[in-house]
This record gives structure tokens, C-alpha cells and sequence, in this order.
């Protein structure tokens, strides 16, 4: 998937928008990239942290943080340089720092061989992690071969600060669900007052989709942009480029023992109701209420604080399930937290997201259950176990189990 991503900065200019043309990928040397995040950098998110490594590690990439995020939800997102250098080496780099609030990141990232503070108030953003090579170039947004920015919030900020310098650079966008998505105001229709980004440059757009239902609206919207490609890759980028590097992609063999617990999770961070943590709860009291002396531990994931509490059954009873809600956790720590406590994995959101919601614990070898509200496991051509909005575990039968597991978890 992420191959197929970072594929296409390498298609530009000519051949965009133009069915007859050459569609080959033309692969560059030392390809220019503006990395765009308002997290960056960050110990959170597997997708985030994997994707902002592949190009970091696949092209010649600078980072820019428009406007740096620190909380979400109540969840507070520190700036981690420190705390993820083994996963984004900046020795390379310089910090030109724009906003005075970040001045105190001077020692912790630059050399006394140079003053990130210099920049303050230059530019209306946060900072730019930028090679040491171009320590002495002056400070401009001309030379890049291509933009890249995750969420069309991030896009909207910087192409609008920007727009004279970006022209007719290529500008890609991932547009994940969330994070302003919102493609009419990408590819306005004719007559729209809300004409402000796209039809400004005349350089290629790449809008990259993860969701079928965002593929089909973006593509619906900006067919008539000959300058615009929408390109759709399923699911989004989990996998890094060493799998050595992580836990991901372990598979797991079980000997369940009536002594140890067995783990069921979800995750919501601050989005109880969209990310279905009722229908969560719903599946809990069906099975204490079934399996009273099973020793269950169900764990919510992403909340505010930690705590336990037993589980009753449906009449008071005292049962051997116990709920634990768990605060938000570093990538690393979680998917250890998913290898040693969590058997099953449960995706019931409502809408807006999409599977896959518990890829992360998947590829620790966790069985993904999923409402599959987008029907995305069908489109990839496989049958999952689901959960219906009460909390009935449907299409349970064997076939469909190996299915899912020889889909979700990437064979060593």
C-alpha cells in the first residue's frame, strides 16, 4: 500500500489529468518532498508514525508543522523529538522555528552552531525540520518536487499561506477521514462561491483516498479538474519498511488457559459514540451474562484516566469479567499492550472512519471483529466477523474466521 503511494510522487506535469498519455511512474534521484503535519513529531498513531518514515526514509523530505496540534479530545500530544528520534532521525536537520512559542525547542534539537529562534515570526507556522544542506539557501518554498500533507485541514492552512510560491508544484493530499475532510470545497462545482483552493494552481493535485465512500465522493466532485487525480489505496499505511522494527506482523499461536484472562478491546479517544464503544458494552453484558465464570478483561482504550471495575450480569450478579479503561498510550507501548493482553480486537464504530480501526492490534496477531459500517472488507474481497449495533456477533462461522485472520495478519 505504501509503495503504491509513494509511487505516484513520482507522476507529474505532463501526463496528469491526460487518459492517453504515459502512465508509467518515473522514479527521481533525490526527490524533494514538503512533508506537511500539524503532529509531527509524535509517538502516537501507527499509520501517522509509519507514513511520515517512509518518506523521511524514501526521498529527500523536509517537515513542515503549520500549526502545531498539542491536545485532541481532552488527550494531551507533547512535541516528541526527543522521545522518537529512533523513528525520525533528525541529526540531519535543522529546526527553523517561526512561532516564539516553540523557542524552547532551540537546545533540545538544534546545535550551538545554529539559532532556530532567528526565524521567529517569518512565516505564519509553527517550525520546518530542514537538511543541514540547505543550511545556507534562503528561505523559500520554490525548490520542491512535490507537496505532501496529511489531513485537508493541514493543506488548507499552509496552500493558503503559500499559494504564490506553490503554484505549480504538485500538491498531494491524503485525505483520511477527519481532519477537515470535505471535497467540495477541493473541486468546487461551477458557480460555487467557495472557490479557494484547487482551480488557484495550475500544478497536478493528487488526492489520495483510504475509504471507498471518500474515493467516490472525491472522484464524483473533481472529474471535471483536468488537473486533479484521485487515487484510491485501500486500508492506508500501517507497515513499515523493516517489519524487524516493530511488533507489527507477529503471528501468535494460542493455548488459552482456563487461568489467564482473555483480552477484548476497543479504542475511541474522546469519540465514545463514533467509535461504537455502546455497541462495545452491549457485546460485554451478553457474554458476562453467557459466561459468567469465563475470566474476561474488557479494556477500553483512549480514555481520560485509568480505572477498573468489575462486571455484573444483567441481574446484579457478580461475574469474572472485569472493565478497565486505559489512558492513550505511545505507539510502541501499545502495540506491546495488544501482544500480551488482547486476544480480540472490536471495531464497532458508527460512521466516518471506516476499517480498519484495529489494524494496529491486528497485526499483533488480535482477531478483528468490525461493524464495517463501509463495507471495505467486502471491496477487498474477504468476509469479516461483525458485530451487529447490539452487540450480536454475526457471520461466526469457521470459514469466515480463518478468513479474517489470514487477511489482518501479515504472513511472516
Amino acid at each position: 500500500m505504501r509503495i503504491g503511494l509513494l509511487l505516484w510522487l513520482s507522476v507529474w506535469g505532463a501526463t496528469c489529468g491526460d487518459p492517453s498519455a504515459d502512465q508509467t511512474p518515473r522514479t527521481r534521484a533525490a526527490t524533494r518532498v514538503l512533508f506537511c503535519d500539524r503532529l509531527f513529531p509524535s509517538a502516537y498513531a501507527k499509520w501517522r508514525i509509519e507514513e511520515t518514515r517512509a518518506f523521511l526514509e524514501a526521498y529527500d523530505t523536509d517537515v513542515l508543522v503549520p500549526h502545531r496540534i498539542s491536545a485532541f479530545r481532552s488527550h494531551i500530544f507533547p512535541v516528541q523529538f526527543n522521545e522518537t528520534r529512533h523513528l525520525f532521525p533528525h541529526d540531519s536537520y535543522d529546526l527553523l522555528i517561526f512561532d516564539p512559542e516553540f523557542n524552547w525547542l532551540q537546545p533540545a534539537v538544534n546545535g550551538a552552531d545554529f539559532n532556530g529562534t532567528a526565524f521567529n515570526r517569518q512565516l505564519p507556522f509553527s517550525y520546518l525540520l530542514r537538511k543541514k544542506t540547505r543550511r545556507g539557501a534562503a528561505l523559500n518554498f520554490w525548490g520542491y518536487d512535490a507537496y505532501f500533507y496529511i489531513f485537508q485541514s493541514t493543506f488548507n492552512r499552509v496552500y493558503t499561506a503559500l499559494q504564490q510560491q506553490t503554484l505549480r508544484i504538485p500538491q498531494v493530499l491524503h485525505l483520511y477521514p477527519g481532519g477537515g475532510l470535505n471535497p467540495s470545497l477541493l473541486c468546487p462545482a461551477p458557480g460555487s462561491r467557495s472557490r479557494k483552493n484547487v482551480h488557484l494552481g495550475r500544478g497536478p493535485k493528487v488526492f489520495i483516498t483510504t475509504q471507498l465512500w471518500v474515493q467516490q465522493d472525491a472522484q464524483q466532485r473533481c472529474q471535471r479538474f483536468s488537473t486533479v487525480r484521485v487515487v484510491h489505496i485501500y486500508l492506508g499505511t500501517y507497515m513499515p519498511r523493516d517489519p524487524a522494527q516493530t511488533l507489527s506482523c507477529r503471528l501468535r499461536t494460542y493455548s488459552h488457559s482456563p487461568s489467564e484472562a482473555f483480552g477484548v478491546a476497543i479504542s475511541s479517544v474522546g469519540e465514545d459514540h463514533k467509535k461504537g464503544v455502546g455497541t462495545f458494552r452491549a457485546l460485554m453484558q451478553q457474554c458476562a451474562n453467557l459466561f459468567p465464570e469465563a475470566k474476561v478483561h474488557w479494556f477500553v482504550l483512549g480514555q481520560r484516566a485509568n480505572s477498573s471495575e468489575p462486571v455484573k450480569d444483567s441481574g446484579g450478579h457478580p461475574t469474572k469479567h472485569v472493565l478497565q479503561k486505559l489512558q492513550v498510550m505511545p505507539q510502541e507501548r501499545l502495540d506491546e499492550f495488544y501482544m500480551r493482553n488482547v486476544h480480540v480486537y472490536v471495531n464497532a464504530e458508527t460512521g466516518g472512519n471506516g476499517w480498519p480501526l484495529g489494524a494496529e492490534a491486528a497485526m499483533t496477531g488480535a482477531v478483528l471483529f468490525s461493524t464495517d459500517v463501509s463495507n471495505v472488507s467486502a471491496a477487498c474481497g474477504f468476509q469479516s466477523l461483525s458485530v451487529s449495533a447490539v452487540g450480536d456477533v454475526v457471520n461466526a462461522d469457521t470459514e469466515n474466521f480463518v478468513s479474517l485472520g489470514k487477511h489482518s495478519v501479515p504472513q511472516a
